[in-house]
This record gives structure tokens, C-alpha cells and sequence, in this order.
């Protein structure tokens, strides 16, 4: 066709105001307020779109990391494995099969029990990123894996420790927060350049809500670095790893990886302190389901993908029926190729800043991370994570807005396949227990749960099936 005589024209601009009254028009009578705005637990109201005039710019925390966000980089990012090493051998065996099918990187659960890394990591191919996380060290555990990594000098190789996950998860420390506090510093005197993980999933899967995942993810790094820069150990940390859950809420779930952007600007710019921080996520389990379980499978892919999105640098495979199942080879493989398929067959490998111009992502990042600066700023004027947790604060924030996410379930404002929607029993072979354990075991104080809003469904369904027996 011929192109002489034609005129392009612009589109022309349209107003937030006119949006809305257009928007207004379509609900036919409906409450605009009530029917497509969303009112989220961090007190934040989700719009049905956002324009320029909606970017915070001038807000604080924009500021202070307007300089430390890398914009426009492309996300190759880690495929990642948990591997528990219990014994040397059998962990060795699943990381060179991990390996063999694709993944990028081991995250290696070390049990007390293997005192000397050597057997473990025998025949694993040096450019596969290690970390070795030590979950109850002792002096010797740290003195003979130091000793090694030393030795071989693969910077791909790390080994760290996470004292506040485990008082998180257990309530109660290895040995004492001093002694466990001197295990940290241990490590990182004797492995300079190495890393720092801070394990924040557990908050995610008792039921803390975005804007209290980020702070108390802020507030797990801040202990750290009040006690390592007392003893002058800051300093040989070159990057923290955060580890993350990412659930079902698509858009909110990138926002919130981008407020940690945003909000681990402004606390390093009030510590006075410019280390880099790598993030890994992983699939919620709170939102998984024991019946209807091929759906996790869907979940896990949505999650991951926000992670992908967001600019992740390591995601972590879990198969789908890690609720009631041990590790076996046709999930895990399952779960490495849903990560597989996002970086290669989808090419997320390539992306470069895919955020870039989202009015919407820019918006509500910014404010999850300013809910999260509030919220980070109370718990340390009050004595940071450990006191909340001592003072039973921490844990009753995070059961209460548990239950209020689980009542919309209960009263069909909120659907969740498996659950309260297309739920039915399935024969299945339950190998590991997928509901809450009543924990015997002294603690300090009341540990963080974690839980699954499905559970009164499934508790049911079993119920009725045991009656019609």
C-alpha cells in the first residue's frame, strides 16, 4: 500500500481522571472503591491502574537508592538446589546428580555430623556455585571447612552460617547467642571475602505479610552487622545473601523484591556501609496444597517467574509435593526443569530491566518498602528481631495476620485450589507429616511456625474420608 498522502498521528493522552471515570462507567453502578481497588494487609490500596503521576520520586527512600540500584542489567541468574548433607556420600551423590541435570549452584544443609567437606564435594565441577551452610557448627567444623576452602581458592565456593534462622525456626539457640554469635565471627575471620545469608523465608511461611517480611529480613542483617562491626569483621564480608519466599500474588510479589531494592539502600545508608547483596527465592510453601498437588506445580512456575522478573540472581528448585513427600527423583527433576525451561526455552536469561516504565511496580515497591522502613525503624528502636522475639511480639504479628489471610479462605473472599475450592481426596502415601508437628522440645521462647492456610481443609477431607471407611 502505498504510503504517499498518509499522515501518522500520536496518540493522544489520556488523563488519570478520565481513566477512572471511563473505568467508572464500565462497573455499570458499581463502587469504585469497593470493586477494583484492592485494600492489602500492609495498609496499601492496589489501583486498577497507575500513570506517571502516581511515581514517588520524591520520597526518601527512592532517593537513597536512586545510586545503589543497578538499572538496565541483564538477569543471568542461578539455578539452585538445597541438598542435606547429613552424610558425606549420599549428599555428594544428589549434588553431581543435581549437577548433571542442570543446576547451577548447591546449597549444601550441613549437619554437624560431617566434620571435613572433602568426600562432600568430591568431583563437583569447579565452576558450580557452592554454599556450604553450616547449621550447627563447632569450632572444628569451621577450622577443617575454612581450612579446605581456603586451600582450593574457588570464589564460587562459600561457607557460612545463620545462628538467627535457626533461633527463628527453633526458638531457641545452638548454645547460647554469645557462643553462637562468636561461631559467626569465627567463620568470617577465617574465610575472608566470603558471604553473609540471611535465611528470612521462615517469616513468609508464619504469615507475615510483605511490608514484615522486608523489615524483619532488614532487622536479621542488622544484628548481624551491630555484632560484626563491634569486632571490626564487617569489612570482609563481600555480599549478603537474602533468601526470600515469593507466593501467588503476581505483581505484588515483584514490587516486593524491588522494595528490597529500595529499602536495603536506605539501611545501609544508616549504617554508614556499602555491601552488595544477592537475592534467592523460592516458592512459598504456605499456599501449597497436599490434594489437588499438580497445581503447585503451576504455583511454583508463577513464583519463580516473579523472582525471574524482578532481577533474582539464584532461584531455588522445590518440588511440588515437598509437603508429604522425601525428596525423590521425579519431583526434584520436575522442579529443576520448571527452572530450566524459564532460563533457556523462555530465555529470561537475556532480560535486560523488563520493569523498565511499569507505573505500577515503581509505585507499590515504593510503598511496601516505606511500610517496611516504618516498621524495620519500630523494631529496632524497640531492640531489633531478637528482643521482638524474646518479648513474643514478632511471633503474635505474624499468627495474627496469618489469621486474617486464612479467614478470607474460610469466607470465599479468597479462592485456593486444593483448599476451599476443587478440593477432593486422593489416595496418597504420606512420608513425611504435612501438618503442624506439637513440638516437646525446651525452647527460649515460642519459635515461628510455619504453616499452610489448606490444612483445615485437608483435616477435614481427612476426617470424612477416615468416617467412610
Amino acid at each position: 500500500m502505498s504510503k504517499k498522502g498518509f499522515t501518522s498521528h500520536g496518540f493522544e493522552s489520556v488523563s488519570p481522571k478520565a481513566w477512572k471515570q471511563q473505568i467508572q462507567f464500565e462497573l455499570t453502578g458499581a463502587d469504585y472503591n469497593t470493586s477494583v481497588i484492592t485494600h492489602r494487609q500492609e495498609g496499601i490500596k492496589v489501583k486498577p491502574f497507575y500513570t506517571s503521576e502516581d511515581l514517588l520520586t520524591s520520597s526518601p527512600t527512592h532517593k537513597s537508592a536512586q545510586a545503589a540500584t543497578p538499572q538496565g542489567n541483564i538477569n543471568d541468574f542461578l539455578i539452585s538446589f538445597e541438598v542435606y548433607a547429613n552424610h558425606s556420600d549420599m549428599a555428594n551423590k544428589k549434588a553431581l546428580w543435581c549437577v548433571e541435570k542442570g543446576c547451577d549452584k548447591i546449597i549444601f544443609l550441613v549437619q554437624e555430623s560431617i566434620e571435613h567437606p572433602e568426600k562432600l564435594l568430591a568431583n563437583i565441577p569447579i565452576d558450580i556455585h557452592i554454599n556450604l551452610i553450616l547449621q550447627k557448627p563447632s569450632s572444628q567444623q569451621i577450622e577443617n571447612f575454612s581450612s579446605y576452602l581456603n586451600r582450593v581458592g574457588n570464589p564460587r565456593w562459600q561457607c557460612s552460617t545463620d545462628p538467627i534462622s535457626h533461633f527463628l525456626i527453633h526458638g531457641k539457640w545452638w548454645k547460647s547467642e554469645i557462643e553462637d554469635g562468636k561461631l559467626l565471627e569465627e567463620l568470617i575471620e577465617k574465610l575472608p571475602g566470603g558471604i553473609l545469608t540471611i535465611d528470612s523465608r521462615i517469616c513468609h511461611s508464619a504469615g507475615a505479610h510483605m511490608s514484615l517480611q522486608l523489615a524483619h529480613a532488614m532487622s536479621h542483617f542488622t544484628s548481624y552487622a551491630i555484632q560484626l562491626s563491634e569486632k571490626n569483621t564487617l569489612s570482609k564480608i563481600k555480599e549478603v545473601h537474602f533468601q526470600l519466599h515469593t507466593g501467588n500474588d503476581f505483581l505484588m510479589e515483584i514490587s516486593k523484591l524491588k522494595a528490597l531494592d529500595l529499602l536495603w539502600a536506605s539501611v545501609c545508608q544508616s549504617l554508614h556501609i556499602s555491601i552488595p547483596y544477592v537475592l534467592c527465592v523460592e516458592g512459598a510453601a504456605i499456599d501449597k496444597t497436599l490434594y489437588t498437588n499438580n497445581t503447585n506445580t503451576i504455583r511454583n512456575s508463577t513464583q519463580l517467574l516473579s523472582g525471574v522478573i524482578a532481577g533474582a540472581q539464584e532461584i531455588l528448585c522445590t518440588p511440588y509435593d515437598r509437603i508429604h513427600k522425601k525428596s525423590h527423583a521425579y519431583s526434584d527433576r520436575l522442579a529443576i526443569n520448571q527452572a530450566l525451561i524459564l532460563k533457556h526455552e523462555c530465555h529470561f536469561e537475556n532480560i535486560k530491566d523488563p520493569l523498565s516504565g511499569s507505573y505500577a511496580v515503581e509505585r507499590l515497591s515504593y510503598e511496601l518498602a516505606e511500610k517496611a522502613l516504618e516498621i524495620y525503624q519500630k523494631t529496632e528502636a524497640k531492640g531489633g528481631l531478637i528482643a521482638g522475639m524474646l518479648r513474643h511480639e514478632i511471633q503474635r504479628d505474624m499468627q495474627s495476620q496469618y489469621q486474617k489471610t486464612l479467614e478470607k479462605f474460610q469466607k470465599g473472599d479468597a479462592v485456593l485450589i486444593g483448599a476451599n475450592y476443587l478440593a477432593k481426596h486422593e489416595p496418597l502415601s504420606l512420608e513425611k507429616y504435612p501438618f503442624i508437628k506439637k513440638q516437646h522440645n525446651k525452647t527460649l521462647v515460642p519459635p515461628l511456625v510455619p504453616k499452610r492456610y489448606a490444612m483445615e481443609w485437608e483435616q477435614k477431607i481427612q476426617r470424612d474420608s477416615h468416617e467412610n471407611r
